[in-house]
C-alpha cells in the first residue's frame, strides 16, 4: 500500500483513537514512542496495519469514558451533584482520600483504567479492586495516619524532626537523601517506608533503610550512593576546564559521564580519585589506563572510543563532505536517530568509522547496512533500512496528547 497520502507519528505522550474513523485510522502509517496507546472496543481490530515501535502501555476502554491527563484527587465532594455514573480513563495517579463514602465509590464509579498508581482507605480497598479494569501501578491502601509524598522530594534531617515518632511514610515520586542522615533519627522517626516509586539514599544509612522499605510496585527503584561519594545529580562531561574545580574528587554520577578526548590525564589523575555512574561512560581511548584506577571497568557499562567521537542525541544525517573533513576515524555512539545519505559510499563507512555503538535508531542503504554491521561494537538499538522508514509519508511528531 503507497504511504503517500499517510502519516507517520512519533514522540506522543497519549494517543487516543476510541472515536476515531476507520479512515483516519488507515491514515496513519506508523507510530514511535507513546507513552499510552488508547483503543476502543470499536477501533482495537482497526489497528493491524499500523506499525507501532517503543509503546509504553496500550489500553482498551469504552469510546465514552472520561480521559483525565494528569493526577486525580476523589474527595468526599467529588461525586456531589452526578447524576450517573462515569469510566474513567486516569493517565497520572488517583488519590482517594478519608472521609470518601463506599457507597459513593458504588454507585459513581462504573469502572477505572489507571496508567499510574492508587491510592486510597483501606476501607475502600474491595470496592475499589472491583472497579479497576485495567492498571498499570501500584495499588496501595493506606492507613489514615500515614504520609503520602508525591513527585520529587527530599528527606533531610529539618524533614525528620518534623515527623512523629514511628511514621509510615508512602512514597509515590522520587524521593531523594541528598545527605548521609543520622541513623539513630531514621530509626526513631521511620517505622516503614513503601516506595511506589524511586530512592536515592547513601551507603551509610542503607542497613536502617533496609528493614523499613518495602517496595510496594514492580515499577519501583533504588539507587545507592558508595560511602564517601559525592552526588552529581546530572549528566557530567570532563575536560580540562571542569577538572580545574576538582581535587581528589569522589564522584557519583546519576547520568552519563563523558570524557573528552584531549583532556590532560595528569590533570584527570590528580582531579578524581574514584567516579561511577549510574549510566555510561565514554571515555578516549588514550584514558582508558587512568581512567581505570579511577573506576571498575568491569562493573561499569563504558564505551571506549577511538578518533573523534559522535555523539547522536537527537536527530543527525550525515553527507558525504562530512568525511572529507575528518582528521581520524570516529567512534559513532547513537541514541537517537542517526541517517547516512545513500549517497555515502558503504566502503567510507567501513574506513571513517571505528567503532558503532547504538542504542538508538540508525537509518541507511542495504548496501551501507554490512559496512555499519561489521564496525558495530554495541547493539541495543535497530539498524533498518531506509524503506522501513516510508519517506512518501508526512511525518508528525511531539504530541502531549493526540486523538482521531
Amino acid at each position: 500500500m503507497s504511504t503517500q497520502n499517510q502519516r507517520n507519528l512519533s514522540n506522543i505522550g497519549v494517543f487516543d483513537i476510541r472515536n476515531a474513523s476507520e479512515e483516519a485510522i488507515k491514515a496513519v502509517n506508523s507510530i514511535g514512542n507513546v507513552g499510552l496507546f488508547i483503543t476502543s472496543r470499536e477501533t482495537a481490530s482497526q489497528v493491524t496495519h499500523m506499525q507501532t515501535k517503543n509503546v509504553g502501555a496500550y489500553i482498551s476502554a469504552p469510546s465514552e469514558a472520561r480521559f483525565i491527563n494528569a493526577g486525580l484527587t476523589i474527595g468526599v465532594n467529588y461525586f456531589k451533584d452526578r447524576q450517573s455514573s462515569e469510566s474513567l480513563i486516569v493517565n497520572g495517579r488517583i488519590l482517594i482520600e478519608e472521609g470518601v463514602a463506599g457507597d459513593d465509590l458504588e454507585h459513581g464509579l462504573q469502572a477505572l483504567y489507571v496508567n499510574g498508581s492508587i491510592f486510597y482507605p483501606s476501607a475502600l480497598e474491595s470496592i475499589i479492586q472491583s472497579k479497576i479494569q485495567w492498571h498499570n501501578g501500584a495499588s496501595v491502601a493506606c492507613g489514615e495516619d500515614d504520609i503520602i509524598e508525591e513527585g520529587r522530594w527530599v528527606m533531610d534531617e529539618s524533614y525528620l524532626n518534623n515527623l512523629d515518632d514511628d511514621s509510615i511514610i508512602i512514597t509515590a515520586g522520587r524521593l531523594d537523601i541528598p545527605d548521609v542522615l543520622p541513623n539513630d533519627l531514621l530509626e526513631r522517626k521511620v517505622r516503614s517506608l513503601k516506595v511506589a516509586g524511586s530512592i536515592r539514599l547513601h551507603e551509610e544509612n542503607r542497613q536502617v533503610l533496609r528493614s523499613r522499605i518495602h517496595q510496594i510496585s514492580n515499577r519501583s527503584r533504588t539507587t545507592v550512593i558508595p560511602s564517601g561519594f559525592q552526588l552529581y545529580d546530572m549528566p557530567v562531561e570532563l575536560n580540562n576546564a571542569t577538572l580545574q574545580s576538582l581535587n581528589d574528587a569522589r564522584m557519583f554520577v546519576d547520568g552519563r559521564v563523558v570524557i573528552e578526548r584531549d583532556t590532560d590525564p595528569a590533570l584527570l589523575d590528580s582531579s578524581i580519585a574514584a567516579i561511577g555512574t549510574t549510566d555510561i561512560l565514554i571515555c578516549p581511548e588514550e584514558l582508558q589506563a587512568t581512567i581505570a584506577q579511577k573506576c571498575d571497568l568491569i562493573q561499569t557499562r563504558a564505551v571506549i572510543y577511538r578518533g573523534e567521537l559522535w555523539l547522536v542525541e537527537d536527530e543527525l544525517e550525515v553527507a558525504p563532505s562530512r568525511f572529507d573533513f575528518m582528521e581520524d576515524g570516529a567512534t559513532l555512539v547513537v541514541w537517537g536517530e542517526f541517517s547516512v545519505s545513500p549517497d555515502v559510499e558503504p566502503k567510507t563507512l567501513a574506513d571513517r568509522f571505528e567503532a558503532v555503538h547504538n542504542f538508538g535508531e540508525i537509518y541507511c542503504s542495504q548496501a551501507q547496512m554490512g559496512a555499519i554491521q561489521a564496525r558495530m561494537k554495541t547493539s541495543q538499538g535497530e539498524l533498518l533500512e531506509y524503506a522501513a522508514r516510508d519517506e512518501g509519508a508526512l511525518q508528525s511528531a511531539n504530541y502531549g496528547y493526540l486523538a482521531l
